[in-house]
């Protein structure tokens, strides 16, 4: 049953933050901050897609690795034994989570830069 609720929170916190971040995209802080950085593309509905699309992927994925970490550091809270075998395993979770997540903000990147390529001057 636990497994199911964190799954829940994954997912509802996922599109919680992808919300927060179209809304944000939005505001004018927001069109600001974009704009700010160079990332003008994000202004756009498709930008504002990509932004939420890839802030839910990396949401889901760094909420996914702490609850997993911390389910697990309550479920051998009474047991001994070796502690270099825990270490290394949240040291192996959290290298793929890295790898993860750097290969979200690379194909995000590369989405804006696409769409930056391709938007049209008037």
């Amino acid at each position: 049953m636990k497994t199911l609720q964190r799954a829940a929170i994954i997912f509802i916190a996922s599109l919680v933050v992808a919300r927060l971040v179209g809304v944000f995209l939005s505001s004018r802080a927001g069109k600001r901050a974009a704009r700010s950085v160079g990332l003008d593309s994000l202004l756009t509905p498709e930008g504002v897609e990509a932004a939420k699309r890839y802030s839910k992927a990396a949401t889901g994925l760094l909420l996914g690795t702490v609850l997993t970490i911390r389910a697990q550091r309550s479920d051998e809270a009474g047991q001994r034994h070796g502690g270099f075998v825990r270490v290394a395993e949240n040291a192996g979770e959290m290298a793929i989570a890295i790898g993860t997540l750097a290969k979200i903000v690379a194909d995000f990147l590369r989405e804006e830069r696409d769409m930056h390529q391709t938007e049209v001057p008037f």
